[in-house]
């Protein structure tokens, strides 16, 4: 079998390849990126050099790769490329033969945050208030400031005045949102879920603290207005693939400020929990029967480890 996995220079594509090579030693990864300026060789037997997701070269070079090194199963995991692939609308049928992605319905609601936040409303999610710039007299401070295509946690600030929500809009464009902040920020939790073949809801709740914009330390907790609140959402969405949902417990009940469609970056830490959704994945897209078990004890811990590795200019 072989993988395709792009953007391997992130922590969230080299966690996926540590799982899949445990579940399938003897597959071959290959790793795509838009520079090697990172550490994604170690975690793949090959690397490419892949096209921007913006530039007009990427689905040609997308083709090119797939059929050329005989890939099995693609992987894409930037949001930039994820953006890429849902404008198309229906994808070229050797992508679309190999690929493991949330789907074109899931990916266009949820990689623009104010279309995530109308979709929600619209189907009765009780959400956190989301206003465009062009509403700044109706925004209440202090608020959270955010892209609506951002990557990951970045350019994410809070607002305390109308100065600085000013400030803020004129220095990163119309292309943003400001949002209800939530609290206690003590409360985040970030669910992974996954929707099998039998249209079983799989939720693991990770009570969290970010390090650098990402998970240092999660907990695993369970709340039952959150696992519901999590179903509805994914019946909502039907992603084809893991997807992340992150909210905060407020005193009113749980509140989604986010939801990523692709696997998140706690990818590692919770297979080894338990929560295998890598694994499940891929082994449904091959068709290898499984028995999904995404009960996990509750309570444990898991943390995000720093590491080295040097090696010499060739």
């Amino acid at each position: 079998m072989r993988i395709l996995i792009t953007g391997i220079g992130s922590d969230i594509a080299q966690a996926t390849a540590r799982v899949i090579r445990d579940e399938f030693p003897n597959a071959v990864i290959i790793g795509a990126d838009i520079h090697n300026m990172h550490a994604g060789h170690f975690f793949c037997d090959e690397m490419l050099l892949s096209c921007r997701a913006d530039s007009v070269n990427f689905i040609g070079w997308l083709k090119e790769a797939i059929v050329t090194k005989k890939i099995d199963i693609y992987i894409p995991l930037s949001e930039a490329e994820l953006r890429a692939l849902s404008v198309l609308g229906e994808l070229p049928s050797v992508v679309s033969d190999a690929i493991i992605w949330a789907g074109n319905f899931c990916a266009t609601k949820c990689l623009d945050k104010l279309k995530t936040f109308q979709f929600l409303e619209l189907n009765g999610v009780h959400i956190p208030w989301t206003k465009e710039p062009s509403h700044l007299s109706e925004i209440k401070f202090p608020c959270i400031f955010k892209m609506r295509e951002s990557a990951g946690s970045k350019n994410i600030f809070i607002c305390k005045n109308e100065k600085e929500a000013v400030f803020l809009n004129d220095l990163y464009g119309e292309n943003a949102i400001f949002q209800e902040l939530l609290s206690p920020s003590i409360n985040e939790i970030t669910c992974p879920v996954y929707l099998d073949k039998d249209n079983v809801v799989h939720v693991l709740q990770l009570q969290r603290k970010l390090s650098g914009g990402l998970t240092g330390w999660c907990k695993t907790v369970n709340y039952e207005e959150v696992r519901e609140l999590c179903k509805k959402v994914v019946h909502l969405l039907k992603p084809e693939c893991p997807i992340n949902i992150q909210l905060i417990l407020t005193d009113q009940g749980p509140r989604i400020f986010e939801i990523n469609p692709r696997i998140s970056s706690t990818a590692l830490i919770r297979d080894k929990m338990g929560f295998q959704d890598v694994r499940w994945m891929i082994n449904a897209k091959i068709g290898k029967p499984q028995t999904i078990d995404s009960n996990v004890e509750l309570g444990i811990i898991g943390y995000k480890l720093t590491d080295a590795e040097i090696c010499h200019e060739k």
